[in-house]
This record gives structure tokens, sequence and C-alpha cells, in this order.
């Protein structure tokens, strides 16, 4: 096995992922200039949330995944997964997301408290506010189709032929610090790991495309609209001023339906995250992904894979990224 061929392979995908890093960030920086220019374009958080995408989803990861399919690459064998099979398979990606998530969450909430101030969550800050229509295109239609091609069908395709394992590792790893902010990167790194398994074993994006499409729509779409049928800023102030608490139930009253639907779904997640431990616990073995004597040697991959100039730098200036996010 040519050590050099391997280290120059994994150099040249992380230096294209640069490169497209590098266009997006030019893109943006361009959108901004014009932004300032025209403040009015991000007058509200539609426009923003439009303006923070558009040359990324227009021109960016377009342009990242012309560079990508430069680079050889081969597809894992085709298989075909039952419906209940996929049906389990989101079940198990509803304790690996909010789990996850809610690592996230608490560490950010620990640095917060440590250096003084909140860690700004700027995805959160900007969807708060947005158009759930505009939510559902970008989280639930773009953002599945575009990260599951790059992330899963060419990544994988470009790493599998030295090893399953470490095809669903990089691609799991380079999809979390990709987002830049550690709100995301727990979550994504996991999840990203899970869909790349599913894709080595199936060898069909659409299976990891349909499992991200409606694990966004839960965790974004329909979380968000169950939030908003509940007036929380009211209830908020009235126990902050120390309303009455006949003004108190009144508010909880007419904020019933959203409780009970909110409430519900929260019951719902739970079920689901225990029954996808259960499923995890009990089909552990089979995450095992087999060696083969193509595989890079045990002990190796660091070395090989990640210790090179084009992976060095992506995963510094991820983070980066996510220190910067930080502080």
């Amino acid at each position: 096995m040519d050590n050099k061929q391997i280290r120059g392979h994994f150099s040249l995908i992380g230096f294209t992922f640069m490169l497209g890093i590098a266009i997006i960030y030019g893109l943006n920086f361009m959108m901004q200039k014009i932004c300032l220019w025209k403040p009015e374009l991000v007058a509200n958080s539609n426009m923003a949330l439009i303006f923070s995408v558009l040359p990324m989803y227009l021109l960016g990861l377009p342009a990242l995944i012309w560079l990508l399919k430069r680079i050889p690459g081969e597809a894992p064998s085709p298989h075909s997964m039952k419906p209940g099979h996929f049906l389990q398979g989101y079940i198990i990606c509803v304790p690996l997301m909010y789990g996850s998530n809610l690592i996230g969450l608490l560490l950010t909430s620990l640095i917060g408290t440590l250096k003084g101030s909140p860690v700004e969550n700027q995805v959160s800050t900007i969807l708060d506010h947005t158009n759930l229509g505009l939510i559902f295109l970008v989280t639930v239609i773009c953002a599945p189709l575009y990260e599951e091609y790059i992330f899963r069908k060419l990544l994988v395709d470009r790493a599998i032929k030295y090893g399953k394992g470490l095809a669903v590792l990089l691609s799991g790893l380079m999809f979390g610090l990709f987002h830049g902010n550690l709100n995301q990167f727990v979550y994504t790194t996991l999840l990203g790991m899970f869909f790349a398994f599913i894709y080595v074993n199936t060898g069909k994006i659409r299976y990891t495309v349909g499992l991200h499409m409606l694990t966004n729509f839960m965790g974004g779409v329909a979380s968000t609209w169950l939030v908003r049928q509940i007036d929380l800023e009211v209830i908020t102030m009235l126990e902050q001023v120390g309303a009455s608490e006949e003004q108190i139930m009144s508010v909880y009253m007419e904020n019933l339906p959203g409780l009970v639907m909110f409430g519900a779904f929260f019951l719902l997640i739970i079920c689901l995250g225990i029954a996808g431990l259960v499923l995890l616990v009990l089909h552990r073995k089979k995450f095992l992904l087999p060696r083969e004597e193509s595989d890079v040697p045990k002990g190796k991959t660091f070395a090989w894979v990640l210790c090179n100039p084009g992976m060095l730098l992506f995963f510094l200036f991820g983070i980066y990224k996510i220190v910067n996010q930080l502080l």
C-alpha cells in the first residue's frame, strides 16, 4: 500500500473542500457588501436568510461539487432498503439528533457561563423569526439534497476504497466541521456518520436524503411551528412581573391548544428516542464494518489520512471557526 499516494489523495480532498469554502466565503463577502450598500435588502429575517444561503446554494456548493467530481472515486455496491428498515433508521436518528444536540447546547451554555456571556447561535436567531415556508425550503429541501450529495455520495465514494469505517468517520467529521459552530457540530457529526453508514451499506443516496429531510422537518419545521402556537413572550413576561395567578392561568388557558400539541410532540420525541436507543443496543454489532485488504492499516488512519496538508488545513479551519464562534 502506497503511503504517499494515500496521503496525496486525501490531501487533495482537503484542499478541494477548502477551495470550495473559499468560493463560498468570497461570495458571502460580496453579498455582505451589497447588503451594506442596500441595507433594505436584509430588513427582516426572511431576507437575511435568503441572502445568507443564496450565494452558497446557487454558486458555492455547485462549484464544490464540480471540483470534487474531478477526483477519482468509486461508489459502494447498490442494495435496496426495506421500508421497515428505513423507519428503524429514522427512529435511530431521533436519539442521535436530540441527544447530541442537548450535549452541544450544554457545552455552549457551560462555555458561555465560564466566559461571562452567552454563546450566540446565529442559526437559531435567524430561524426564530423566519417564514415557515422558507425554513421548509432551505432546511428540508435544499440542505439535505446538497449535503447528502456532497458529504455522503461524493466524499464517501472518494474514501471508501481505503476502508468503509474510514469513509463513515471522515464523512461525519467533515460534515460536522463544515457547519462551523459547536451548536451544530455534535449532532451533525453523529448524524453524518449514521447517514454515511447507511449509504455505505446501500449505495443509494436517496435513503439518506429521505432520512435527512425527515429529521430536519421534525427538528426544524414541525417543532418551530408548534413553539409558535404558544405565546411564550407573554407567559414569560407575566411570570417575571409577578402577575396574579388568575392572569397567568388565563394566559395558559388561551395557549392551551398549543401547549397540548407541544406536549404531545415532546412525548412523541421521548418515546422515539427511547425506541431509538433500544434499536441501537439491539443492532450494535451491525455497526461494525468489516475490514478489507485495501483498508488503511490499523493505527495509520490519523497519520496517513489526516496528517497531510489538505486535511490539516480543513480541520484546523473548522476548529478555528468553532472556537471563534465560542469567543
